[in-house]
């Protein structure tokens, strides 16, 4: 629900108002944690285990927002190594837990587990404790270290100005460095206000932002070795506690888009609705006279990884996007979404369902040889098609294969390009129709505030 009055005026300091965390959330926070702190301690005396319950993320560094009652805790295991915790890991978490935590088992680059008692919830996540003297391939044993860094930069202003930035992404739609979003993590957006001091000062500097953009908070990083490492990146911002890491690399060339023209249109027209608790469900905007294809999936997505599930997911709907593109359909928009559990669905805003029986194709130029023009010439008219002459090229006409935009969903389904989606084991349905009322405006609220704060 929206708490933030609909405003222009000091705009962050309305925000903060209200991601700010309050004492009494803190408190039950910090006492969630010290139940769990306890049985887990009890619990490594029991198998005669040596290792340190900690508090990590968001919360230990001071930059939690007040709709997060999450936290995370890391067990730092003494005397074990990465295959121990691939191999035990899993059993060690079920047996600390199962006689005190309700859980959920969850699996990333090792086991992890989800305790969830009363509105709050806790990842416990076993990691080795890493050497000192080796940085260089760590995983998630890097994060206590990341901790370290930002508490040792953070004051309580700078916590905050990493909380506005942190909702402002969130807002815009690019928080989370995940494969179904493929943004700025939040370690990332802390570095980012280390780095230019305010929340301001990084809009200005991504506003200049174009790919290739390269950052270094501490100066620790080789230019040109991680442009040759990560030469397929957007961005790249050299991870202070691991210099060989680029803390950039799951940021996608959208998201990138994205946060520098949501950073400009802030700057020249400052408003709550940028920000994601100040949001309001739908924004007040007009319906689209459009179509949309929906493509309605379901089956036993519990059995993959949410990951893998939003990455073949997303490799499907690129692969459907292109077919549809090909075939003449104009995409306004498209996303996918997912329980992970069991429904998934592709939906795509198209300016018509429907395409005329004939399409258009360019031709050579006129003064191109005459074989080329003689061959395009007799291909469209084999096909039922015509061919002519406009301003300087042979332009020419045949038959579409697909009129119908669920007839070449409902093909590309039956074919290879899908394989991607059928590895999922899901059984999907097609439909195109027009838009409902109000429906198939994909303006953001940010986009909308510019209207709104111009008094219309």
């Amino acid at each position: 629900m929206n708490k933030c009055p609909e405003t222009t005026d000091n705009v962050e300091e309305v925000v903060l108002n209200v991601i700010r965390p309050t004492r009494r959330q803190l408190t039950i926070l910090s006492s969630f944690f010290r139940h769990v702190k306890r049985t887990y301690e009890a619990c490594l005396n029991r198998l005669g285990l040596k290792g340190e319950v900690t508090v990590q993320g968001s919360y230990a560094k001071g930059t939690i927002l007040s709709d997060k009652w999450e936290i995370d805790i890391f067990i730092i295991l003494e005397g074990v190594d990465k295959e121990w915790i691939k191999r035990e890991g899993e059993a060690f978490l079920r047996e600390c837990a199962s006689r005190h935590l309700p859980y959920t088992i969850r699996y990333s680059e090792h086991p992890y587990i989800t305790v969830s008692m009363m509105g709050l919830e806790a990842d416990i996540v076993p990691v080795a404790r890493p050497e000192p003297s080796r940085l260089e391939g760590l995983g998630v044993e890097r994060t206590p270290l990341h901790t370290e860094y930002v508490r040792s930069k953070m004051d309580r202003e700078l916590a905050d100005q990493a909380r506005l930035l942190k909702s402002f992404l969130r807002g815009v739609g690019v928080y989370g460095a995940e494969v179904r979003t493929r943004g700025f993590s939040g370690y990332l957006a802390e570095l980012l206000t280390i780095t230019y001091g305010s929340f301001r000062d990084v809009l200005r500097a991504a506003s200049g932002w174009r790919p290739g953009v390269y950052i270094d908070p501490e100066g620790v990083g080789d230019e040109k070795v991680l442009r040759r490492r990560y030469r397929d990146s957007v961005m790249i911002v050299v991870d202070p506690v691991d210099p060989k890491r680029n803390t950039a690399a799951a940021v996608s060339v959208q998201s990138l888009a994205t946060f520098v023209a949501a950073a400009k249109l802030y700057l020249e027209h400052p408003h709550t609705w940028f920000f994601h608790a100040c949001q309001p469900s739908r924004p007040p905007l007009p319906g689209l006279d459009m179509y949309r294809l929906n493509v309605d999936c379901r089956g036993p997505l519990y059995n993959h990884p949410p990951d893998a599930v939003w990455g073949k997911a997303l490799r499907a709907l690129e692969s459907l996007t292109n077919r549809l593109r090909r075939t003449g359909f104009k995409i306004a928009h498209h996303t996918v979404a997912t329980d992970e559990y069991h429904t998934l669905t592709f939906s795509i805003i198209l300016e018509e369902c429907g395409l005329s029986s004939m399409e258009v194709v360019q031709g050579p130029y006129a003064w191109s040889p005459t074989e080329r023009l003689t061959k395009f010439v007799l291909k469209r008219l084999s096909e039922g098609g015509g061919a002519w002459i406009s301003i300087d090229r042979m332009i020419g006409s045949r038959p579409r294969r697909f009129k119908d935009a669920a007839e070449a969903a409902r093909h590309w389904l039956a074919s290879e390009e899908s394989a991607s989606l059928h590895d999922l084991g899901v059984s999907c349905r097609v439909v195109c129709e027009k838009c409902g009322h109000g429906e198939c405006n994909p303006t953001p609220a940010w986009i909308a505030s510019l209207l709104r704060g111009r008094g219309r």
